[in-house]
């Protein structure tokens, strides 16, 4: 991403918050890059943007990785269920 680009999707958020009138924490906010991206890339939209790089992000008590899950990672979901 360009510094143009970059500075074009920062602006999607603010259209957002302006439209639906719902403020955006991007102290809160997560962002999760493929593997594809280099770390310099990265740095850059996170310098950017003031959001936080992750490699997985917990959703509903499931992990959602760039990385192949496997049985240990959904062990707590049969736990549960029983």
């Amino acid at each position: 991403m360009e510094q143009g680009e970059i500075l074009d999707f920062s602006s999607r958020f603010i259209d957002y918050f302006t439209w639906t009138i719902q403020y955006i924490n991007f102290k809160k906010s997560l962002i999760l890059f493929c593997k594809v991206v280099s770390k310099r890339r990265r740095r850059r939209v996170n310098k950017e943007l003031v959001l936080c790089n992750v490699d997985e992000i917990t959703y509903l008590g499931v992990n959602m990785a760039l990385r192949r899950l496997k049985a240990s990672n959904f062990l707590f979901v049969l736990d549960k269920a029983m």
